[in-house]
């Protein structure tokens, strides 16, 4: 029996995830770098041009060209996600507890990419709202399980 069903405002990998998956379909068949140079994993020239957004961002901020798969970036995704949003006020709704450990996202993706002061304080409270209100899904397929 169901009970409730949303639909979540941000998704993407956890930032401890060993398993690299297409950001678009979350599939783990036929994954490579995308061409556009952001270093995001895809599956697909479908999938490539699903993430234009997130894609276009990170290659322009980019301290380099990014012709491979950069894990980082990957496992910060989510955070980038939500400063793509364009709705802060959205995000002043959740509820958020900052501390020490909040943020390490944000140094992780200021090495490769470049911020300014209001998108790298507005990363910060992203993390410290993911770190209070997301849970993980594990989505089992086949033999493979993502979460």
């Amino acid at each position: 029996e169901i009970i409730f069903v949303d639909s979540p405002l941000l998704i993407g990998p956890r930032t401890g995830t060993d398993r690299v998956f297409c950001v678009n379909c979350f599939s783990t068949k036929n994954v490579s770098a995308c061409s556009k140079k952001c270093g995001l994993p895809v599956c697909s020239r479908k999938c490539e041009k699903a993430h234009r957004k997130e894609c276009e961002f990170i290659a322009s901020r980019s301290k380099k060209q990014l012709t491979q798969i950069n894990f980082d970036i990957f496992r910060c995704l989510t955070p980038l996600r939500g400063l793509l949003l364009n709705n802060e006020r959205l995000l002043e709704l959740f509820k958020s507890h900052e501390g020490l450990h909040h943020g390490f996202e944000v140094e992780i993706l200021k090495r490769y990419l470049r911020f300014n002061e209001g998108e790298e304080l507005l990363l910060r409270s992203l993390c410290s709202v993911l770190d209070t209100n997301t849970f993980e899904v594990i989505a089992g397929v086949k033999s493979d399980e993502l979460s």
